[in-house]
């Protein structure tokens, strides 16, 4: 009697060990979607956008020891209705453009 063993192949280089249902593998599983462990994986940068900041530098130019301060800028208002509009629509305008791709298609 001949015998032919029909494995299939992986589909990822990580070992799971315990079952799907185990609390431990469930949280490794969840971690590893977090955008932030994408992101480490993948290829491309990071940004960070602050809002209601103006650039400056208020260290003192002479002495690396001196910190800068942030400016606020005085003329930002979050809360007019003009300004929810384009924060709620702010990242799908930026993932509209050339430079910036989503990390996944469900992002």
């Amino acid at each position: 009697a001949v015998f032919a063993a029909q494995l299939t192949l992986p589909v990822s280089s990580e070992v799971a060990i315990l079952p799907d249902s185990n609390p431990y593998q469930m949280h490794r599983s969840w971690s590893e979607n977090l955008l932030s462990n994408v992101l480490a994986k993948g290829e491309g940068s990071e940004t960070l956008i602050i809002w209601g900041l103006t650039p400056a530098d208020t260290g003192d130019h002479l002495n690396p020891d001196s910190w800068t301060t942030l400016v606020l800028d005085e003329s930002f208002d979050p809360r007019s209705e003009s300004s929810q509009n384009y924060l709620i629509g702010f990242c799908d305008r930026l993932f509209e453009t050339n430079f910036a791709s989503k990390i996944s298609s469900n992002y």
